[in-house]
């Protein structure tokens, strides 16, 4: 009975410095929300001198820690010591990691991974609402992102026909909204694969090769299809591409 009523109380302390801890990465994430539109509005209103709108788009998705589109974690400093320590701290206990993640997020502009990782912590803890509304941060971040894409688009679908429906509406809105990024693509793509609609499956993997020749999960997809269809070799090369990328 002592050994029980100790484990107890521990596992209620260690309940009550997740929550305390989740809160106050909500409070960061808001605020740091709140800063990036800010910083957005300002950099609309003051453009640099002769930047184009393609340059003006990349600047924006970007941190001074070496974040970009092809640069998920920072190179160096207190975002990446963060992200770190919740990545240590997921092996073991999911749950509190989703606060870790989320307070690493927003100690540098444009962390999408580290929210992409808080949204997977919340999934893994048996918390699809809170992955839901994560991911949705994720997007507010990076709306192409494919994985965040991916991931919602699945948790839409686990609750049945509607959700299926849903998770079809909400990737088409992200390809309409952003169809010069292939990670919406990527997205549709898986969508039509594990529904087992190979045709739509190979035209969305195709466009987001074409947006982007390097993409793995793209590659994988075609492969993937390819050996559905039985061409085997085919898929092998597609396979083989994927694993030098």
């Amino acid at each position: 009975q002592p050994v029980s009523a100790e484990i107890e109380a521990n596992s209620k302390v260690k309940a009550r410095a997740a929550t305390e801890a989740e809160a106050e990465a909500k409070k960061a994430v808001e605020k740091a929300s709140e800063e990036a539109k800010a910083a957005e509005t300002s950099a609309s209103e003051s453009p640099k001198a002769g930047e184009t709108e393609a340059e003006k788009t990349k600047r924006m998705r970007q941190s001074p820690d070496g974040i970009d589109d092809e640069t998920p974690i920072p190179k160096a400093g207190e975002a990446l010591d963060a992200f770190n320590r919740a990545v240590e701290l997921g092996l073991t206990d999911p749950a509190t990691a989703v606060a870790a993640y989320l307070a690493a997020a927003v100690k540098t502009p444009f962390f999408y991974a580290a929210f992409f990782n808080a949204g997977v912590a919340a999934e893994l803890s048996g918390q699809p609402e809170r992955a839901e509304q994560i991911y949705g941060q994720c997007l507010t971040v990076r709306p192409d992102y494919g994985p965040c894409l991916t991931n919602l688009s699945l948790i839409y679908r686990a609750r049945g026909k509607e959700g299926v429906i849903k998770a079809r509406e909400f990737l088409d809105d992200a390809v309409a909204r952003n169809n010069n990024f292939a990670g919406p693509h990527v997205a549709l793509a898986q969508f039509h694969l594990d529904l087992n609609d190979l045709k739509n499956g190979e035209s969305e993997a195709r466009a987001a090769i074409r947006l982007d020749e390097r993409n793995v999960p793209a590659i994988s997809i075609m492969a993937k299809i390819f050996f559905q269809q039985k061409k085997f070799d085919t898929a092998k090369f597609g396979f083989d591409n994927a694993l030098i990328l």
